[in-house]
């Protein structure tokens, strides 16, 4: 079946390898939770839930959130807040250890992006490059999937689908002339070697 499979992460004995999606998926939606978690406690210490005394209050006065208005009363104390403790602070490090999981994971980091001059200020030149190339090694062991597995496969398939079509010699150019080449005495299981690109 003529199928090329790109895939950045390839899963043994499986068609489908994992996408970088598929990768971090988890993480992702456990440091948004906390994230979740975070503005809502802050939402929840801004403004506190209310408990009164039932008839003892103008309901409607209550509703209003305007500042400075006023709430009718008919007995002192019968409003009471129920205040929730900012615990946010505590939180912002378990979604600092999360955001650090999926640079690992991805190899896309501040880093290797170079958005944080300040981080490696302090750092020798061997420290700030290994730095860098922590993050690089991940992205090229995807690009090295994606060129061995799907470009690798692509190419083979176009060669083995070129010879088994072809029904007639072709003229093609070759050493800046033109040549009549027949593709069908061509053998189709040829190997595809990937060359390294160099520079950008």
């Amino acid at each position: 079946v003529p199928f090329a499979v790109f895939e950045v992460d390839p899963e043994p004995h499986a068609f489908f390898g994992r996408s970088i999606a598929d990768l971090i998926m988890d993480d992702q939606d456990a440091a948004t939770a906390m994230l979740r978690g975070v503005l809502d406690n802050v939402a929840l210490t801004n403004n506190p839930r209310l408990g009164f005394v039932e008839n003892q209050v103008n309901v409607d006065d209550l509703l209003n959130n305007e500042i400075g208005g006023l709430i009718r009363m008919k007995a002192p104390n019968a409003i009471q807040e129920v205040a929730v403790p900012f615990v946010a602070a505590q939180t912002l490090s378990a979604i600092q250890y999360m955001d650090e999981t999926i640079e690992t994971k991805t190899g896309v980091s501040k880093a290797s992006m170079g958005l944080d001059p300040d981080a490696l200020q302090n750092t020798t030149a061997t420290a700030a490059q290994i730095t860098k190339q922590a993050g690089a090694a991940q992205v090229e062991v995807m690009a090295r999937n994606l060129a061995e597995g799907g470009m690798k496969r692509l190419f083979k398939l176009m060669l083995r689908l070129f010879v088994e079509n072809t029904d007639e010699e072709k003229m093609m150019r070759m050493n800046s002339q033109f040549v009549p080449v027949d593709p069908r005495v061509w053998n189709s299981s040829m190997d595809v070697m990937c060359n390294v690109g160099l520079g950008t």
